[in-house]
């Protein structure tokens, strides 16, 4: 009779255990929020972004005890690096010195000895084993740093199985010893467009085994001392929030260092934590058009702050005005949350009401058509006088107010569906709400708003009674009329400085009328359309001109900020 030799890998039975036996467990931190102890972590960032430099950071800050980004102090720990494309000498020894590390707390893997005594480099498929077992020995490692990532994977690199395979032998490498593991790696060229995550380069399971992945991105220009920033966010994690980041200085230093000094350099970090999600941030660190200050994004945040900066409005209204000024509804809401505006419905109408918006931890004003849940305002409170209403231009002096020159009794009621101020109790009772100088606020009616000014009800109470009307004279033959010389509406200062004046009307007027000839494509939106517009102007008329993307956005600008003026004096 033959015996069958059978694999001693082969099950023999599964054990299955009750969670009602598992002792629920914190998330512990190195750094909190962005560096779990007793995980795996990912670091990936383009070149010179400063991932190896943050790592170093990471280092010096656990080996010494000092003080993390977000103000709370580390606790001491030893660290050990595993680094195959810096010098530990030239490159690495430096920045930590320069980070203020205590290098007596931070390691490095040299190489492997062999049971034969011979030297090697250390595989990590081999010699995990080793490792883990030295570590747990020694005792008090919180970090170990693997750079880059792909030296310890065996075989094809893009294969998801050969990299879940060495990432999980780090997911229990890293639980054995009690510490934190952080991988470093590349992000792939021409990604800048993809989801933060899918930026990391190589197999899905860079991304998908461990439990943090932080991406390392430059800021596009630099400071004005030459200095290059960069932001840190967390692209995917299931133990903290994904919003948020860090923005980081690369400054370059010299260090005195084993009796030599040396050029090398270190991160300082802003303690502020950035808004936003990690692809918002990203965007915006790239120069992303859209995400910029001066973007669609943050215009609309821009608009939002200005219209709901004295008091709530409907929502309507928010949106109307938006598109009036050439935002789009995905914009607008994209804008919404970033800014933090709260949407709620008026208090008694009925869960039917419309919405009305605020910005969060907007001030009680003045009383208007009502109260929202939660007593924030509905109806702006006034602005002092010789200010600007939000929302309003630069350029155009204010109305009623000592910046031009005249005054006026009357508290006028912009025609939001909202109420003029009526309360001579609150703040700045006596200021008015103000409009650019052309608009015609006697001729607006109070429609839908309160009665008015104290000082409106004084002026009607002191008016005299009328006599009789006498007679009507003849009326003599009217001359001719010369020709009327319109004023012109002062010009907001959108003209670049270096633009002359005469060069600056013939570009507006040649955008308008490439705008009215120009057709819109399906499902695009109108500020990409009037950006379109711009730039084909330019490149067709003006293609020996340098500085065309300043031209096209103050064409823009200007072209907005004139559609939204005529739009306002339609709804008046």
């Amino acid at each position: 009779m033959f015996l069958t030799r059978r694999d001693p890998s082969e099950a023999a039975d599964i054990n299955i255990i009750s969670t009602n036996q598992v002792v629920a467990e914190n998330t512990e931190w190195l750094l909190p929020g962005f560096l779990p102890k007793k995980k795996l972590s990912l670091l990936a960032g383009t070149p010179g972004a400063g991932k190896t430099s943050i790592a170093l950071y990471y280092a010096a800050t656990i080996s010494s005890g000092g003080t993390w980004p977000d103000g709370s102090r580390a606790e001491p720990g030893r660290v050990l690096m595993y680094v195959t494309e810096d010098g530990v000498a030239d490159t690495i020894k430096p920045r930590l010195a320069a980070m203020g590390a205590d290098l007596r707390n931070v390691e490095v893997i040299d190489n492997t000895t062999e049971i034969s005594g011979r030297g090697r480099r250390f595989d990590c498929q081999r010699d995990l084993g080793v490792l883990q077992q030295k570590l747990i020995g020694k005792g008090g490692y919180a970090l170990v740093v693997i750079d880059p990532v792909t030296s310890i994977v065996a075989g094809n690199t893009n294969n998801n199985q050969v990299v879940r395979d060495a990432l999980e032998s780090l997911v229990r490498f890293a639980e054995a010893v009690g510490c934190a593991v952080l991988c470093l790696t590349h992000v792939s060229k021409g990604s800048s467009r993809r989801s933060p995550l899918e930026r990391v380069m190589g197999g899905l399971a860079y991304g998908a085994v461990p439990r943090m992945v932080l991406i390392a991105a430059r800021v596009s220009g630099r400071t004005e001392d030459g200095l290059q920033r960069g932001v840190l966010v967390r692209a995917k994690t299931n133990i903290a929030s994904t919003d948020g980041g860090f923005e980081y200085l690369i400054q370059p230093v010299e260090v005195q260092v084993d009796g030599k000094v040396i050029q090398t350099s270190r991160i300082g970090w802003s303690s502020e934590l950035l808004e936003g999600s990690a692809d918002e941030i990203l965007k915006s660190a790239a120069g992303d058009a859209e995400e910029m200050p001066g973007g669609e994004l943050g215009r609309a945040a821009e608009f939002l702050l200005n219209v709901l900066a004295n008091g709530s409005m409907l929502c309507s209204e928010v949106e109307s005005l938006a598109v009036a000024a050439g935002i789009s509804s995905t914009t607008l809401k994209r804008a919404r949350k970033r800014v933090g505006v709260l949407s709620s419905k008026q208090t008694g109408a009925g869960p039917h009401s419309p919405s009305v918006l605020c910005l969060r931890n907007a001030p009680v004003g003045a009383s208007g058509v009502g109260n929202v849940t939660g007593g924030l305002p509905f109806g702006p409170a006034a602005t002092k006088p010789g200010q600007w209403f939000p929302g309003s231009f630069p350029g155009y002096p204010a109305y009623g107010s000592a910046s031009n020159g005249t005054s006026s009794p009357f508290i006028h009621g912009a025609q939001f569906g909202l109420s003029p101020v009526a309360d001579a109790g609150v703040p700045y009772a006596d200021a008015r709400i103000q409009y650019p100088p052309y608009v015609d606020s006697a001729a607006m009616s109070f429609r839908g708003s309160a009665t008015g000014s104290q000082e409106f009800a004084d002026a009607r109470a002191q008016r005299g009674s009328v006599g009789p009307v006498g007679p009507v004279g003849s009326v003599g033959p009217v001359g001719p009329v010369g020709p009327v010389k319109q004023p012109k509406p002062p010009q907001p200062d959108d003209k670049p400085a270096w633009v002359s004046e005469e060069n600056w009307d013939w570009l507006r007027q040649g955008y308008r009328k490439e705008y009215k000839e120009t057709t819109r494509f399906d499902h695009e939106d109108e500020s990409n359309f009037r950006a379109r517009v711009g730039r084909a102007f330019l490149d067709a008329s003006c293609s020996e001109w340098e500085r065309k993307d300043e031209l096209c956005s103050a064409l823009v600008e200007d072209f907005n900020r004139f559609s939204y003026l005529d739009s306002l004096r339609a709804a008046f």
